[in-house]
């Protein structure tokens, strides 16, 4: 199954050139329906795999997904919600891989990696730094584990998400750990990581590396 790269704004500024060119017999996007204006069963035959992380699907997000040939949620919610906005959808839950266990050699060898000791409680958080208030709440978090650092010294934070200001990276991350006093305790993925992956093996090195997995995102529709 070709994958196609999304570019800027989740495919839907590629897509019908990419339809254009490989031809294929059905597209299945696997994104947040907001970006996907460009996206028509009327033009090609798409199956939208969408999260709904409402309350009730917004009139936007259910303008865009009427157009779809098949609609499909990841979710009982988003079923529900989908369903009273009188779409008709399939589900099909996520689903997190098997293969990948708790592995003591990974954590060591993440650890060594990263120059983290054995000893030392880790935090760790992954997702996007993006939008304003921040969409994965990172200014919470950071202020949050602060408070945890200074009650219980021997702790570091993991943070695998862009830390730079940028054109889709609102908060410096870097910045507000400075502000915060906290640049001896947490600890930044290379940003070359953020943009090329990270294979699954060395995921699961990183999740295996962390004694505590925290999210204090404000919304979410693709959180495991």
């Amino acid at each position: 199954i070709p994958v196609f790269p999304p570019l800027g704004q989740g495919g839907n500024d590629i897509i019908e050139a990419h339809v254009a060119h490989w031809k294929p017999d059905v597209v299945i996007s696997f994104y947040d329906q907001w970006f996907s204006s460009n996206f028509s069963g009327e033009k090609f035959n798409w199956i939208c795999w969408n999260p709904v992380d409402n309350d009730h699907l917004p009139e936007l997000a259910a303008k865009h997904v009427r157009r779809a040939s098949k609609v499909v949620a990841m979710s009982k919610h988003g079923q529900k919600a989908m369903q009273e906005a009188g779409i008709e959808c399939d589900y099909i839950p996520l689903g997190i891989g098997s293969a990948f266990n708790v592995d003591r050699d990974a954590r060591r060898r993440f650890r060594k990696a990263m120059n983290i000791d054995d000893d030392v409680f880790l935090f760790g958080s992954v997702g996007a730094n993006t939008f304003w208030p921040s969409r994965k709440g990172f200014d919470y978090l950071l202020q949050s584990f602060k408070q945890v650092h200074e009650k219980y010294p021997n702790t570091k934070l993991l943070l695998h998400t862009t830390q730079v200001a940028g054109m889709f990276n609102i908060y410096d991350l870097s910045e507000l750990v400075k502000l915060l006093g906290l640049e001896d305790s947490v600890i930044f993925t290379n940003n070359y990581s953020q943009y090329v992956g990270i294979a699954d093996e060395g995921m699961a090195e990183m999740y295996n590396a962390m004694d505590c997995f925290v999210l204090a995102t404000v919304g979410e529709g693709f959180g495991l």
